[in-house]
């Protein structure tokens, strides 16, 4: 009995309640908040993992410059600078009283519908290459962290559920529809060809 009670009492009993009494689009009570903590710790751990290995390594000397460390750091600050612009259009969007009820299809939200995601895939692409130079053997695992990053957006939790909320709000809609044919989910930029042309 005593152990019992103790099980019901741990973040393992905790997790599993949360699993079973929360979804990704409705969270709600003390499960949904322990599952979200243990969600952003598996998030965090997982995307820091190149960093991590790379932080646990003894070089004994100064570091060489070397390609991936040029090619990271570009990607990462394309991907951080693409996340900016985008969030910070947004932000400048949503402010605008005239807009209220409309979606955003100025800047680079009118190339892609997801700009800002692709920018946070870009950031840990970069950190991941920034690190790679310094990676050996099974450390190259650590790729696990990008991979989790794009997967999680682009199928779990971020695009899916915009596409819902933006499915709701416009779907019906001629304009939102055009919008959605002439722009790219995620790469911001010009859509080269239309499946539709023949």
């Amino acid at each position: 009995m005593a152990l019992a009670r103790l099980y019901m009492r741990s973040p393992l009993h905790c997790l599993m309640s949360a699993v079973q009494h929360c979804s990704l689009t409705t969270c709600n009570g003390p499960y949904c908040a322990s599952f979200t903590a243990v969600l952003q710790a598996v998030w965090v751990f997982t995307t820091l993992l190149p960093v991590l290995l790379l932080n646990t390594m003894s070089t004994g000397g100064p570091a060489a410059v070397l390609w991936t460390d040029i090619v990271g750091g570009a990607v990462f600050a394309t991907g951080l600078l693409t996340e900016a612009v985008a969030d910070g259009q947004k932000f400048a969007f949503k402010l605008d009283p005239s807009n209220k009820g409309k979606f955003i299809d100025s800047g680079l939200w009118s190339f892609s519908r997801y700009p800002n995601y692709f920018g946070e895939m870009m950031v840990w692409w970069g950190m991941f290459v920034f690190c790679a130079g310094g990676l050996q053997g099974a450390q190259f695992a650590s790729v696990a962290s990008p991979f989790f990053v794009m997967l999680l957006l682009r199928f779990v939790s971020g695009v899916p559920l915009q596409e819902k909320q933006a499915e709701v709000r416009w779907g019906t809609t001629q304009e939102y529809m055009d919008y959605r044919a002439r722009t790219n989910l995620l790469v911001p930029l010009p859509k080269c060809w239309n499946s539709k042309s023949g």
